[in-house]
């Protein structure tokens, strides 16, 4: 059995909090693509308010603290306006 095999593994509220991860909306995927990039270099090419807040939110997601600081410096130092100021908040 699968199960039994995940569960002798792996504690069961440990196998659900992975479980949960695995689950995406098709609205993250752009925001998840960006966050592996930032992984691997280091570095975002978005460059949109709107598209940062996404990656940062991403990362809060799968807890990147190194992302989700540079996202927070990228945001600070945009320009607001008040739509961006909307999504902020």
């Amino acid at each position: 059995m699968l199960f039994t095999q995940i569960s002798s593994d792996f504690s069961f509220p440990q196998y659900l909090h992975y479980n949960s991860l695995l689950l995406l909306h098709a609205t993250e995927e752009a925001a998840i693509i960006d966050l592996l990039n930032f992984i691997y270099t280091n570095t975002l090419d978005t460059t949109s308010p709107c598209a940062v807040l996404d990656v940062l939110m991403a990362t809060g997601k799968f807890q990147v603290v190194s992302c989700m600081r540079y996202c927070s410096r990228l945001l600070q130092n945009m320009p607001m306006k008040p739509e961006s100021a909307l999504l902020y908040l």
